[in-house]
């Protein structure tokens, strides 16, 4: 009798089922026998690699955070004009959204009602993507423009307006092009040296 490997590409695997799962339900509705099935592995496979639904849930929502994180890092190029940087790291943040629209809008409308182990998976993103920020307008580019470091607190109010406007486009299902322009003109016009 053979038995099924397990390793980062089961795991891998899982998460896409769980991913696929979302596209066609809610997670409250999701079940360990639709992502394997999806997965195309076993539910003995499932239970090697995650502890229960909650676990493969969290791990997909981690995973797609730290991609879109890793998006908006390579996409800016800081030898630029501050202002294309703006654009670059905006559009590069929702493109991340766009790749994963029901992975987002679950973390959006559902995560939020699952309870106390959710406060840290909200929250270690969103100061994940806050400290992104922090280091990438401490720039030569920024600083030639005579615009200071963004602190802690005012990528925290950027952040903040970023997942609005991303559950917005989420929630009524409107593609992303509706905001990111709204998006760079509002972070351009905060981080400008006249509002400095």
């Amino acid at each position: 009798m053979t038995t099924e490997p397990t390793g980062p590409s089961y795991r891998d695997r899982l998460m896409a089922g769980m991913a696929a799962s979302l596209t066609q339900r809610t997670y409250r509705d999701t079940t360990i026998g639709e992502i394997v099935a999806h997965a195309r592995t076993s539910r003995r496979t499932f239970y090697k690699e995650f502890s229960g639904l909650d676990d493969c849930y969290f791990a997909l929502l981690r995973s797609v955070h730290s991609e879109i994180l890793g998006m908006v890092a390579n996409a800016v190029d800081m030898t630029a004009d501050w202002r294309l940087q703006v654009r670059q790291a905006i559009t590069a943040y929702f493109a991340g959204v766009q790749t994963h629209p029901a992975v987002i809008r679950s973390y959006v409308r559902e995560l939020p009602s699952l309870g106390d182990p959710t406060v840290t998976l909200q929250s270690r993103p969103r100061d994940q993507f806050i400290a992104l920020l922090v280091g990438l307008s401490d720039t030569a580019s920024l600083r030639t423009a005579d615009i200071a470091p963004v602190t802690v607190e005012m990528a925290r109010f950027l952040v903040g307006g970023l997942e609005e406007l991303t559950a917005l486009v989420v929630e009524e299902n409107r593609p992303v092009d509706d905001v990111v322009e709204t998006a760079i003109i509002a972070t351009t016009r905060l981080l400008g040296p006249a509002a400095g």
